[in-house]
């Protein structure tokens, strides 16, 4: 089962910001991306238990994006 991220698991906008990526991006790439959707000035009035939570769920979403697409293509989907 996948590796629950704090109080950010789930999220809903995280998982649809996170869709539009390409599976190739790295997971450095898709958090830079996640943040630069974020209201300027939101990350630094996060406490940094949220920002690692934040950090984890992007990463998450993006790993489990790129395994369907890795089922998908090898055709075990």
């Amino acid at each position: 089962m996948s590796k629950r991220c704090g109080k950010l698991h789930g999220n809903i906008m995280i998982e649809r910001i996170v869709g539009r990526l390409n599976v190739g991006e790295s997971g450095d790439d898709a958090v830079a991306y996640v943040k630069s959707r974020m209201t300027p000035g939101a990350w630094e009035k996060l406490t940094p238990a949220v920002q690692r939570s934040f950090d984890c769920e992007v990463r998450r979403v993006h790993e489990r994006n790129l395994k369907l697409y890795r089922n998908v293509m090898s055709g075990r989907l």
